[in-house]
């Protein structure tokens, strides 16, 4: 198991597919902070419409939806400020940074 948490997404994905096919499922990875926060970004991305929707494959873009999951991984921020290892911290920072960026993209363009 490894702690970079693309890798775990595609850990699950791989399970998804997994179960779906009726082949036996390997053990979920340990969730960790970095894991939790980087999966409510990947889901803000999908509702930028800057990645695909997991489920159907179509892009999607529902701002309002992408704000909220944006507002909740500032949340986690300011609720954590203090106690986050070096590295959630800067991941943290950073994910927030291109989500707010993605997001003035998204806002500005016309549907």
């Amino acid at each position: 198991m490894t702690d970079n948490p693309e890798s775990r997404e595609n850990e699950l994905e791989e399970r998804d597919t997994a179960a779906d096919s009726g082949e036996a499922v390997p053990e979920l990875p340990k969730a960790d902070f970095s894991a939790h926060i980087y999966t409510l970004a990947m889901q803000a991305m999908i509702f930028l419409g800057k990645q695909p929707n997991p489920e159907n494959g179509k892009y999607e873009r529902r701002i309002e939806v992408a704000k909220y999951q944006i507002d909740t991984l500032e949340i986690l921020r300011d609720k954590t400020k203090g106690n986050l290892e070096p590295a959630e911290q800067n991941l943290m920072e950073t994910l927030l940074h291109q989500l707010r960026l993605a997001h003035i993209d998204e806002s500005e363009k016309k549907d």
